[in-house]
């Protein structure tokens, strides 16, 4: 069981623009809201993150940021016992970042639910996004695979962009174990994971790479915080 206590941190993130062709990229948010539970609010938040990541941008161009999160919790938990769908439902923010951690429930109850905040988020006018996480040790009954085919379900069904972190994770646990994406616990993540995940849903938000991005965790070192860029970013480009 989780606590259902409502964490709500207000930061600010940036926007960046690419000379890229942007005719099949999505437009940069003017604001954006995190929905989930401590796989989101980890190392200080994804929105945090967001804003570490793209503070060398002008600040008038930063969209508003915010999270919800409750621990433990699923996308069940959070609409029934979160102000997250009222959130929602005010229209406030342009997209709204969806994090399920589907071994803490089950497949049915993420499409049912995802489904039930997505046409929250679509009813308000702002765009819903999935972030696809990841497998671990603990509840094992589902792999990544699966984890990945149930958000590509949604995906197919509903027209939902999804940021394909699970992907992303599961190619650094293969290509460099070294460096450790999960933290002690061997299910939240460590502060490469965050930071991967937090480039991934900047590629997958601004639609441009997070490697042109100079920003970092301190505890992630330079050579690792580029490749874990680049992989984000070829993730992302490989799902579109």
């Amino acid at each position: 069981m989780f606590k259902y206590g409502v964490a709500l941190v207000l930061s600010y993130t940036l926007i960046a623009c690419s000379g890229d062709d942007m005719s099949s990229r999505p437009s940069p948010p003017s604001s954006i809201l995190f929905i989930g539970n401590s796989f989101t609010a980890a190392h200080g938040g994804l929105d945090a993150s967001m804003t570490r990541l793209t503070s060398s941008m002008d600040e008038e161009d930063r969209p508003l940021s915010a999270a919800i999160t409750v621990p433990g919790a699923t996308l069940k938990g959070l609409w029934s016992y979160s102000d997250a769908r009222n959130i929602i439902r005010t229209g406030a923010f342009e997209v709204v970042v969806l994090q399920e951690d589907i071994p803490e429930g089950n497949i049915a109850a993420f499409h049912k639910y995802a489904k039930k905040f997505i046409k929250a988020t679509t009813n308000a006018g702002s765009r819903p996004v999935l972030f696809m996480a990841w497998a671990y040790d603990r509840l094992n009954w589902v792999s990544q695979d699966e984890i990945i085919q149930a958000h590509n379900e949604i995906s197919a069904k509903t027209g939902v962009a999804v940021a394909p972190v699970g992907i992303a994770w599961a190619r650094v646990q293969t290509e460099r174990p070294d460096l450790g994406l999960f933290d002690e616990d061997r299910e939240h993540p460590s502060a490469s994971g965050s930071y991967l995940a937090s480039c991934v849903v900047y590629a997958t938000l601004m639609g441009v790479s997070p490697q042109v991005l100079n920003e970092r965790p301190d505890t992630v070192v330079a050579e690792d915080a580029e490749y874990l860029a680049r992989v984000a970013w070829e993730t992302v480009e490989a799902y579109r």
